[in-house]
């Protein structure tokens, strides 16, 4: 069995939307204008650009070319030049080739500093339009009873993969909470840019942008499923499909009713029937949430 097989992925939400959740077997997808952070999916990564370091870096891989360590991209400057000269060529030529691509670095650097505003603009825009599934591995967490299951009236529901199915929670990524905004394009970005080596620069930029958030999050221990734009490019949202069997928990709000729980274990015990219904209640001597089991007994 795959590791993540034994994940549980989790949802906290309101009973009124679980009841929707749990009768159309669906799960909301948003875009960044429905989250409650305005900076989610929209912040613009700095641009830090160490002059000296870099060309100190790219001088080195440069010359690793040059001795015929490693190759530069057919493509690339550095390896149009090289198929023009003969490997015997002398120092000399080396060295010149070397001068000349290093005078290049700082209008190279300069010309990336100068698109770099308008670049990241036409990523926002884009952002806008992606959609996302902001989940938890943490079923207990008080804060979050709070604010996302309306005040410990709601329910979290845990989901997890099943053999067969094509799930998606394998993809879920864990949030990064940073203090500062992380920078988005590294050293190896521009040595790679020089050089003509391969370069994840758009995977980078999704990934950095799409799963980092400030610290002042880090409590929610957010895993997110983060799937583009989606089947409905202009939609603020989708209402997605999970597997039946995919649901593995069913937890009540320790604010929930006796009839409140009657009815949804009596509505959905069939329709999910994998699924452990649960309820969770205040344990003071620890300062903490603890869970038992709900029979409707």
């Amino acid at each position: 069995m795959h590791k993540t097989e034994n994940k549980i992925y989790y949802k906290y939400m309101s009973l009124d939307v679980a009841k929707i959740v749990l009768q159309n077997q669906t799960l909301r997808w948003s875009t960044p204008s429905l989250f409650n952070d305005p900076l989610d999916l929209q912040f613009i990564p700095p641009l830090l650009v160490n002059e000296r370091e870099i060309t100190h870096k790219i001088k080195t891989q440069i010359q690793r070319v040059l001795d015929g360590e490693v190759k530069a991209g057919p493509q690339s400057p550095l390896g149009v030049l090289l198929r023009t000269i003969s490997p015997k060529e002398d120092e000399q030529v080396k060295k010149q080739i070397m001068d000349a691509l290093l005078s290049s670095i700082p209008e190279s650097l300069e010309r990336v500093k100068k698109v770099y505003p308008s670049a990241m603009s036409e990523v926002r825009k884009q952002l806008e339009k992606c959609k996302a599934l902001c989940l938890t591995m943490n079923p207990a967490n008080t804060a979050m009873w709070g604010n996302y299951a309306d005040s410990h009236k709601g329910i979290v529901l845990g989901f997890r993969c099943v053999e067969g199915l094509d799930s998606p929670w394998p993809l879920a990524r864990p949030m990064r909470y940073v203090k500062e905004l992380p920078p988005l394009l590294d050293d190896d970005f521009f040595i790679n840019l020089t050089l003509g080596w391969p370069d994840k620069g758009v995977k980078r930029i999704v990934d950095t942008i799409a799963y980092t958030k400030t610290v002042e999050w880090e409590h929610e221990q957010e895993v997110r499923l983060f799937s583009g734009m989606g089947r409905n490019k202009i939609a603020d949202y989708e209402d997605l499909p999970f597997g039946a069997q995919e649901l593995c928990n069913i937890i009540f709000g320790q604010r929930t009713t006796a009839d409140q729980r009657t009815e949804i274990f009596e509505q959905f015990k069939n329709a999910y029937p994998q699924a452990a219904f649960q309820y969770v209640s205040a344990d003071p001597t620890s300062y903490s949430l603890k869970f038992a089991e709900y029979t409707n007994t």
